[in-house]
């Protein structure tokens, strides 16, 4: 028989610290003594006392969260840049934009281009309607009827009124 681990062996077993080789030899001694099983479960009791003391896991994590707050506030102020310092390329600014697209416009109006766009919108405002042509919707509608007319007889249906000359 094996002699004996100590209670640091079995605490290391416990926490899963021991290498592989080293588990497969602790745990079929386990199976064998006694004695090493008893020590084995007062040292599993006293991880999970450990583990399960929730002011030390509490403090812990509250310490452990106050560092990272810090680190990040840290980090926020050294790299914020303050809006009125920061430089911005000339040509991104709006105000250098809009003042370039009015001189453009300007220009555009004083040579006349805008002149050229518009002339036939004017010519067509300017020639009156003859008095014989009727309007797109008055040609459709009497389209419309004519079409009608001609399916009403296929049909059988008369009927009374309808048309835009009766």
């Amino acid at each position: 028989m094996k002699p004996h681990y100590s209670k640091q062996v079995w605490m290391d077993y416990a926490r899963g610290q021991l290498m592989e080789e080293d588990r497969s030899g602790i745990e079929a001694h386990l199976y064998d003594c006694d004695a090493c099983l008893q020590l084995y479960m007062e040292c599993m009791s006293q991880e999970v006392e450990l583990l399960s003391d929730e002011n030390n896991l509490g403090q812990a994590a509250e310490e452990w969260t106050d560092q990272i707050m810090e680190t990040i506030l840290i980090q926020k102020k050294k790299s914020r840049i303050h809006p009125r310092h920061a430089k911005t390329p000339l040509y991104q600014r709006s105000w250098l934009q809009f003042t370039v697209a009015a001189a453009i416009t300007l220009i555009l109006m004083a040579a006349g281009l805008f002149q050229g766009v518009m002339s036939p919108s004017n010519k067509i405002q300017a020639e009156p309607r003859q008095a014989n042509e009727s309007s797109y919707t008055d040609q459709l509608m009497d389209k419309t009827v004519m079409l009608l007319d001609t399916i009403q007889p296929k049909l059988g249906i008369k009927v009374k009124g309808g048309g835009k000359n009766e």
